[in-house]
């Protein structure tokens, strides 16, 4: 079948030195341009990672016709139909007239009737004017097209970019493929410098300081008395001024914001140590350049998780005490009477390693991907892809290329299982799996039987931000110890994404890299999540949902159920936030805000509880919803949240129901806003956020009709990439996550399709 990404270069021998170097497409295939001035053998390499490599050679000839392009000129003049600076290059925010001369390359015939159509597959360009007519061409003339090529620029265009212009050209005599490559040049900010002013140079939570930028301008063009703006990526900082002005800076010149630059507002409960992403657009000549600068909040301690990675997860210990994720340790005994499987694995001494799959009672999710089956090694690991092939015993650091696929190590180190093993057991009314590693031996060491556990949380249960599951390790009895010289000394404990390219290490080799990581030791706990929810000491704001009459069940007609909203007020001062509540369908796809979002004030030590009612529609889908409320800052930020699950049954009778309506006691006088959750008005697919996103982002859209909707991903050349949404859905507002792990840094476009409505949204995912 076709070969994509494969590397294909071109060169002719016995002329001068020239190679044309191309990448094949989806269909394995690749137009290379060739400057060829004489007839001879040319040589062509293809090679790619994992294939065999291929030699091959071409003969190139002279046709008695052949007619192509041999120059351009740029005219951006500013008459005619071009707009632009008259420096005879292409800039972004311009258009130009491309005027084209051909040239007939045969040794015998004349060329009649002359004409070309050009075509691109570009998301900054736009073809006006894409057909051209020549005179007659004999053999070896040239000629100038009658009128030129027409195309818009786009504003945010890079410097340095190159078009790619298709050409089919065609005369009396036949036709010919062809093309040419034109560069555009603009300005191109590079930031230098980030400086918080104040006397630490350093934003912390609360605190209202001034941003100063120092760039330098890498591009080809002057940037003339350039402007910039600046937006907040994230929901902990707020930009009070978001304009700042540039000196004009030639290619090559440094300048800074510190004349007029901008301010922000650090938020109280923003996590020490955070890092904030901002988003600047530089703005000259009518051209428009983003970048993304990160900017860190406070600094991190012994107090503070670990991470995240570059995925998301975090590691919270059982020190980490002002963040809602932080873990209790609560040891589950499992082996023996405690009511678990033993695996009998046998692993008596070296080089008797041994791995076993073994089934999960629920779908868990882990950076991204779902399985319902693992791997567990007697080696101190399990891996969420089904291989019982590895069981590697040499530990090393993560991320890095050797261990197995999914990796989740609480302690990757050779162990032996005399006199222990390991066992597994589904606790079945806390929706959590546990493996433990009972008293388990060094490979020539007894001098410390170690023993530890995972504990797996089924994600429909414990909702994190991306639907990713929720992983503990505890440790009963442990020991760090150097092990024998053949060996990577003591352990490796973290975990790793499926490709090892990202991943949190909490210990290697008995060090420790990240402050803020808690040292390895009996009693420890470490628990991985997306979720974050800093606790500010003195503040909390507590959300709990407890339903009425549990098990909630609603019949296929429809029906209601009820709930209490209860929110308290923890801290010692006024505090104000939003409440709303979300639900996760049967799909998987999130629904809401079901209710809310609600703006609430409540005093110190504030403690409200309000009964609700939630209507289902006969229209849901049957299956198991999950209903969750939080509190925070809505739509990013959760301080905390609290769920609970009901069933749409396919079965039932009863007055039909036929909306989401959610109804019940005020929250007056606590109640400063409210924005009920009603039916939109009409159709519309937001801007996903954030953008540019990395490598996760949210996108949200709204249907004022029950119907089918679909909602797809594609990358430039028109590739559909990832189906997020396929299906029918209520009426309603929903947003769904899009993760690009798996793909290359660019452009790609979300398309959303529902009844006669289509909407399309321009995303750049940044690596």
């Amino acid at each position: 079948g076709p070969v994509e990404g494969a590397t294909v270069c071109a060169y002719l021998p016995g002329t001068t030195v020239y190679q044309s170097v191309g990448i094949t497409d989806a269909n394995g295939q690749i137009s290379l341009p060739l400057a060829l001035t004489a007839a001879g053998n040319l040589k062509l390499t293809v090679v790619k990672q994992n294939y065999k490599p291929v030699v091959d050679s071409l003969d190139v000839i002279q046709a008695a016709v052949a007619v192509g392009y041999q120059s351009h000129t740029v005219d951006d003049d500013g008459s005619g139909t071009s707009s632009g600076d008259g420096d005879g290059f292409i800039n972004p925010g311009e258009t130009v007239e491309i005027p084209l001369v051909f040239k007939n390359y045969g040794n015998s015939t004349t060329a009649t009737s002359v004409n070309c159509v050009a075509t691109e597959n570009d998301p900054y360009i736009t073809l006006g004017d894409n057909q051209e007519t020549f005179p007659n061409l004999a053999p070896g003339a040239s000629g100038n097209s009658v009128d030129d090529l027409d195309l818009t620029v786009a504003a945010d265009c890079p410097d340095g970019h190159v078009i790619h212009l298709n050409l089919f050209n065609a005369s009396g005599q036949g036709t010919w493929p062809g093309g040419f490559d034109l560069l555009v040049r603009s300005f191109h900010l590079n930031l230098t410098a980030a400086v918080v002013g104040g006397t630490d140079t350093l934003l912390t939570a609360g605190e209202t300081a001034d941003w100063n930028l120092t760039v330098r301008n890498a591009g080809l063009k002057t940037a003339a008395n350039p402007t910039a703006t600046l937006t907040s990526l994230s929901g902990y900082i707020t930009v009070n001024d978001g304009q700042a002005s540039l000196s004009t800076l030639a290619p090559g010149a440094v300048g800074s914001t510190s004349a007029n630059g901008f301010n922000l507002t650090a938020a109280l409960n923003t996590p020490p140590g955070h890092v904030a992403l901002m988003r600047v657009v530089y703005s000259a000549n009518g051209a428009a350049q983003a970048d993304t600068i990160p900017l860190q909040v406070g600094s991190k301690s012994i107090t503070d998780p670990t991470g995240p990675d570059e995925y998301g997860y975090y590691c919270f210990d059982n020190g980490d005490v002002n963040y809602a994720q932080c873990p209790t340790y609560q040891w589950v005994e499992i082996s023996g009477s405690g009511g678990g499987t033993s695996l009998s694995l046998n692993d008596p001494y070296e080089n008797q390693d041994v791995s076993t799959n073994v089934y999960l009672p629920f779908t868990f999710r882990f950076y991204g991907q779902e399985t319902n089956r693992i791997t567990v090694c007697t080696n101190g690991w399990i891996s969420t892809t089904a291989d019982p092939s590895y069981s590697d015993f040499r530990n090393y650091p993560i991320p890095s290329a050797p261990g197995p696929s999914g990796h989740i190590c609480p302690f990757w180190d050779d162990l032996v299982t005399s006199p222990g093993n390991v066992w597994v057991k589904y606790d079945t009314a806390g929706h959590r799996f546990i493996i433990e590693w009972y008293q388990m031996n060094r490979l020539y060491s007894s001098s410390a039987q170690e023993t530890f556990q995972i504990i797996l949380y089924d994600p429909a249960y414990y909702p994190t931000p991306t639907g990713d599951g929720e992983i503990v390790f505890q440790y009963y009895n442990i020991v760090e110890v150097n092990g024998p010289g053949d060996d990577n000394p003591y352990s490796t404990v973290g975990i790793e994404r499926h490709d090892h390219h990202d991943g949190i290490e909490v210990a290697y080799w008995n060090s420790y890299d990240d402050p803020a990581t808690a040292h390895l030791q009996n009693g420890r706990a470490y628990k991985f999540t997306t979720a974050i929810e800093y606790l500010v000491p003195g503040t909390g704001i507590d959300i709990t949902l407890t339903p009425i009459s549990p098990p909630l069940t609603v019949p296929a007609s429809g029906g209601s159920f009820s709930f209490d909203a209860q929110v308290q007020n923890l801290g010692s001062v006024m505090v104000g936030f939003d409440a709303w509540i979300m639900q996760r369908q049967p799909s998987g796809v999130w629904q809401g805000p079901m209710l809310g979002p609600l703006a609430l004030t409540l005093p110190a030590g504030g403690n409200v509880t309000r009964q609700r009612i939630q209507n289902v529609p006969g229209t849901a889908a049957a299956g198991a919803y999950t209903y969750v409320g939080y509190v925070g800052d809505y739509p990013g930020l959760k301080q905390d949240s609290s769920y609970f699950s009901y069933t749409k049954l396919t079965t039932g009778d009863g007055e039909w129901v036929s909306d989401w309506t959610n109804w019940g006691e005020s929250f007056e006088p606590y109640l400063t806003k409210v924005e009920l959750a009603a039916v939109p008005e009409a159709y519309n697919l937001k801007q996903n956020y954030p953008n540019p996103f990395n490598p996760e982002t949210a996108i949200g859209y709204r249907l004022p009709a029950s119907g089918r909707v679909h909602l797809r991903v594609y990358d430039t050349a028109g590739r559909e990439v990832a189906t997020l949404v396929n299906g029918w859905q209520e009426a309603g507002v929903y947003q769904v996550t899009f993760d690009g792990s798996g793909l290359a840094s660019g452009v790609y476009l979300v398309r959303m399709e529902a009844g006669d409505f289509t909407a399309t949204q321009k995303m750049v995912l940044l690596k």
